[in-house]
């Protein structure tokens, strides 16, 4: 059937119309459900709770107030390129996917656990995979993506990682890793060669006892020993990276007050084995883990000297430095939605969202039939529900309204800033 020019015209318009009516009423239905208000440009030193400080925290939180900010946008993508890992870990979110199936007896991914969301498994990623270099070249094109933090389960134990790194190195992007280190060395040297340019180290003590204490308590295949080979390994890679020109940043949690002597013996570590330090509070333990932090660098006479803020996600990062010079990274959630996705989601009417929009996730999907693209698009680890396929993600507005929320936070941030 053919229809005018005028009649699709009016048809077009009227589609928009109903599309924008609906957004506004449910923006409105928001409001009156008691959505909390959202303001991305607050970070925890504006919503901490001020009964749990002492009065040094007070007076730390005070000076943060006043530091420069560096705002930028961002750029990047994380990839889930292995589910295999050698760790346990009881508080794992393991990026939101389902534990494959020969380590599920251990291992566990938190937001899952509940059993509301049925979550699928991630595959092995190979540099070689025509629809992974498909899906690289579209976020390279349509999002303007620059860098890639390789995440797991435990990136180094996929054997052929060198060859994806250099894969996305040629492609021009900046390679990041996130690992625990217990490959050890003997895999730096090429992985540098191949052009991952950092890593961020999750550390979990400074003890057997601190390692063992973070794993399942079954027995002894998570004990002591097995804790003492870890930290060692552990070890051993950091020193490898740095020997080979890899930058090495590390992140710790501090849940509450009772992990400061833990926390200390870690800024100890960093400081003498040469690695930048982050503290991360615990999302599932509020405000007590962001007041713990607070108090412990004001104990150790720290002093705020700059905030990063990267636009479009809700992840951004205060420094401070201590008397002996030493700079710890204080890493923050924002209260940053990605409306296309966040609107009306029954965790932030209850205030149960834990990470914002964190940024995109890219996973393969385990089990897919042949001739079937099998990658996803993650926009959420605790609503693993709204991960979507290659085609609706391209093709049903997420790059525009990731685009235009970056956008959007930017401007917020540098006239506010």
């Amino acid at each position: 059937m053919h229809v005018s020019q005028p009649i699709y015209d009016k048809l077009v318009w009227n589609f928009r119309f109903f599309y924008y009516t609906i957004w506004h009423m449910s923006k409105m239905q928001d409001a009156i459900e008691g959505v909390p208000r959202r303001d991305p440009n607050r970070t925890y030193k504006d919503t901490v709770d001020q009964s749990l400080l002492t009065e040094k925290g007070k007076a730390l939180i005070a000076l943060e107030q006043n530091v420069p900010v560096l705002t930028e946008r961002d750029a990047s993508l994380r990839i889930k390129v292995i589910d295999k890992c050698g760790h346990a870990c009881t508080f794992c979110h393991n990026e939101g996917t389902l534990v494959n199936t020969p380590q599920s007896r251990d291992r566990v991914s938190v937001f899952l656990q509940s059993g509301s969301y049925e979550g699928f498994q991630a595959g092995k990623i190979e540099a070689r995979d025509n629809y992974f270099r498909q899906e690289i070249q579209k976020a390279i094109d349509q999002l303007g993506i620059k860098e890639v933090h390789l995440t797991g389960g435990e990136p180094t134990q996929h054997e052929n990682l060198p060859e994806l790194v250099g894969f996305l190195s040629s492609m021009g992007l900046i390679v990041k890793m996130t690992t625990n280190g217990e490959t050890g060395k003997g895999k730096y040297a090429e992985l540098a060669r191949a052009g991952l340019q950092s890593i961020s180290v999750s550390i979990f003590g400074s003890t057997e006892e601190e390692y063992a204490a973070t794993q399942p308590a079954n027995g002894t295949r998570y004990g002591r020993r097995w804790a003492q080979h870890k930290l060692s390994q552990s070890r051993l890679a950091i020193s490898e990276a740095k020997a080979n020109g890899i930058e090495v940043k590390a992140n710790c949690v501090m849940s509450d007050a009772s992990h400061e002597d833990r926390i200390k013996r870690l800024i100890k570590r960093a400081y003498n084995e040469g690695f930048s330090l982050r503290i991360l509070n615990d999302l599932g333990n509020g405000q007590e883990s962001i007041a713990s932090i607070y108090n412990l660098l004001a104990d150790l006479g720290a002093e705020p000297i700059s905030r990063k803020v990267v636009a479009g996600v809700s992840g951004s990062v205060s420094y401070f430095r201590l008397p002996n010079g030493q700079e710890i990274g204080f890493k923050q959630i924002r209260e940053v939605r990605l409306d296309h996705v966040c609107n009306g989601c029954h965790l932030d009417k209850e205030n149960r969202c834990e990470e914002g929009y964190y940024g995109i996730r890219l996973y393969k999907k385990e089990n897919v039939p042949q001739g079937q693209n099998p990658y996803i698009y993650g926009v959420c680890i605790q609503r693993m529900d709204l991960a979507v396929g290659s085609d609706q993600f391209w093709n049903r507005g997420y790059p525009e309204a990731i685009l235009n929320l970056t956008e959007e936070d930017y401007a917020s941030l540098t006239q506010s800033n």
